[in-house]
């Protein structure tokens, strides 16, 4: 292994401007993830930044493999219009459907 290999990357500690609780999504400057616990406003916490997550998405229809954007509320959506580009869905959904997995792009 490299001698200057720090660690894997997966999961980082972040610090979070606004607070979250665990599983929600969070993005960090440029770095999109999910809460992996509860985390005060200001504090650092463990954020995952890969993987596949069910998240909370809007009444929308999802096909797989469309990109997944962030509302400022917190939901996932394939509408990019004032949202900003979170990962990618990795299944179908339908427009009734609370929640949408999708794969973490960073």
């Amino acid at each position: 292994m490299a001698k200057n290999f720090v660690q894997e990357g997966a999961v980082l500690t972040l610090i979070i401007t606004a607070g979250c609780a665990s599983g929600d999504p969070v993005i960090v400057n440029s770095l999109k993830g999910v809460a992996l616990e509860d985390i005060a406003a200001t504090e650092s916490g463990s954020i995952a930044l890969s993987g596949v997550f069910a998240l909370p998405k809007t009444a929308v229809t999802i096909a797989e493999g469309e990109p997944a954007y962030l509302t400022p509320g917190g939901s996932v959506t394939n509408v990019s219009t004032s949202n900003t580009l979170y990962g990618v869905f990795a299944a179908a959904a339908a427009s009734g459907d609370a929640e949408a997995s999708v794969l973490l792009s960073n």
